[in-house]
């Protein structure tokens, strides 16, 4: 049983919230020698370690492995399906085994407390002014505070509901046996990427969505029709402008293999899609509708903090609050932008400004974002749109992951790399990158364009080969091929075969001017010089 400390009165700096964010900005509160408090009311390291993107990555390496065994005939391994078998509840052990294997690297109340110096508090916050609060009947003064408390998951209203089990993104580890069909309802990212990896651990997944498009954010919208044909193209079935009218849930009449026990629940949906109706049944019902920031219990008007119930708390571009003593970071504020990878970015901003008198602003510019489906989709920058309104001439270089050595031999060669330069230059002003390895290569971009890297100093580096970032290199080379022949661009057109949607988007720029393509679609498609 966790015994709280003797308070420090009063503390430097103290933080609510022992998530990844949280915990960053006590520690680097505590290195530079400010004394300081963490309050967590739950699991130290937060939804990202606990049931978040590490235990969802976790999840998703068994679902590749399931679906290259499906596939192993391509690279001449003859597994028959009936040798192999996917056990839920061993995979489920997998996952919780890597995630205790790796939240106390970073989220160890041990070595926060006796490492760091910081003292922990196991509860609830609650403010009692501008600058004091409280958490186990204990009363804490401050000069500086973070808040970092995440969001939760909400429940739709829907009819019957209440009345049946069902899963969320935080319950859904718990589940022990695989469904023959899983609803899963909502939109945005984290309802596409399980959508994904439960079908392509072989269940049949369904994906209803009252908005139209799956990705209706405004940074997210670009991806939208990328995520959709990946999920079809997998199999998922995809239901967009769909309301759920009921849901009810009934034992199941099944009857599984000989040996093994059927599922316990079917569930009964009743779904209108643009005015017409029908019935969906599954075997299991999956919620992932939007998260609302953890707000509700920490008394924010005693602090006279402002905040929206459903957005969250309100802060500037330097991530304070309309409380000057007061700084918020991550899913518990209105920002739109928000990712657990984000939280040392931000953590580092909010622990300069708070402790340090700085005035370091949040540069969404050099923010990557990423979509968590196979292949990933990220980008990062500025974009065309962006760049048009804002009356900034700019080129485009295109190169399909079909030119590279190691995505041909993996097979992995849906996608391409897209990277915009100022007119005339090779300065990066965006970039947008759909490949089995876009969370690496974007992360490459993104300090290129933090260090004023251009794609000349990049063609000019020497890469080994048989890596993904061979794409990035081609890229590079055709920005200094555009330089020296003055302007003329290099267009590649393809026969019209196996045309997919990455394929159309190559394609459609052809029409424009600023388009060049790399020099690695020379080994396989028809050059142009005009």
């Amino acid at each position: 049983e966790w015994i709280d400390p003797v308070s420090m009165d009063p503390y430097e700096l103290v933080v609510i919230g022992g998530g990844a964010g949280g915990t960053a900005a006590a520690i680097r509160a505590s290195q530079l020698g400010v004394k300081v408090a963490l309050i967590e009311r739950s699991y130290m390291g937060g939804e990202h370690y606990n049931t978040g993107m590490i235990a969802f990555e976790a999840l998703e390496r068994c679902a590749e492995l399931t679906q290259k065994m499906a596939e192993c005939k391509i690279f001449g391994l003859d597994l028959h399906k009936e040798s192999w078998a996917i056990n839920m509840k061993k995979v489920m052990e997998f996952v919780r085994q890597k995630r205790a294997q790796i939240t106390p690297l970073f989220s160890n109340i041990f070595t926060l407390t006796e490492t760091f110096g910081i003292d922990i508090y196991l509860g609830s916050a609650k403010f009692l002014t501008s600058q004091r609060l409280m958490v186990n009947d204990k009363v804490l003064d401050f000069a500086k505070c973070i808040i970092s408390t995440g969001s939760h998951p909400t429940v739709p209203k829907i009819d019957g509901l209440l009345s049946i089990p069902y899963y969320t993104i935080e319950t859904i580890f718990n589940i022990t046996k695989k469904p023959t069909c899983m609803v899963i309802y909502g939109s945005g990212q984290i309802a596409c990427a399980y959508a994904q990896v439960f079908q392509r651990m072989q269940v049949e997944v369904v994906i209803i969505s009252e908005e139209n498009k799956l990705l209706h954010s405004e940074v997210m919208e670009e991806f939208s029709k990328y995520v959709e044909h990946i999920l079809k193209d997998l199999g998922v079935k995809v239901l967009t402008g769909a309301t759920v009218l009921k849901v009810e849930a009934r034992k199941s009449e099944a009857k599984g293999p000989p040996g093994a026990p059927a599922p316990q629940i079917d569930y009964i949906i009743e779904t209108d899609v643009r005015g017409a109706k029908s019935i969906i049944e599954c075997q299991a019902l999956l919620l992932a509708t939007p998260k609302a920031p953890n707000i509700v219990d920490l008394n924010l008007d005693a602090a006279e903090i402002s905040y929206d119930i459903e957005t969250g708390i309100i802060i500037d571009d330097t991530l304070k609050t309309t409380n000057d003593r007061v700084y918020a970071i991550g899913d518990v504020t209105a920002l739109n932008i928000k990712a657990a990878y984000l939280s040392e970015y931000f953590s580092r901003i909010a622990i300069k400004n708070a402790l340090l008198n700085k005035n370091k602003k949040v540069n969404t510019q050099h923010i990557p974002l990423i979509i968590n489906v196979y292949p990933r989709i990220a980008s990062i920058g500025l974009t065309e749109e962006q760049l048009e309104e804002e009356g900034v001439d700019y080129d485009i270089y295109i190169e399909h992951n079909k030119s590279a050595i190691k995505p041909l031999i993996n097979g992995e060669t849906y996608g391409f790399v897209k990277i915009i330069t100022k007119k005339g230059t090779y300065q990066i002003l965006g970039a947008l990158i759909i490949s089995a390895k876009a969370e690496e290569l974007i992360n490459e971009i993104a300090m290129a364009i933090r260090l004023g890297i251009t794609l000349n100093q990049i063609q000019r580096s020497v890469f080994v080969c048989g890596a993904y970032n061979e794409t990035l290199l081609h890229i590079a080379q055709a920005a200094k091929f555009n330089k020296v022949t003055k302007g003329k661009k290099a267009f590649l057109l393809k026969n019209p075969i196996e045309i997919n949607l990455a394929d159309k988007l190559v394609l459609g720029y052809l029409a424009k001017e600023h388009t060049t393509f790399g020099p690695g679609h020379f080994k396989q498609l028809r050059l142009i010089i005009i």
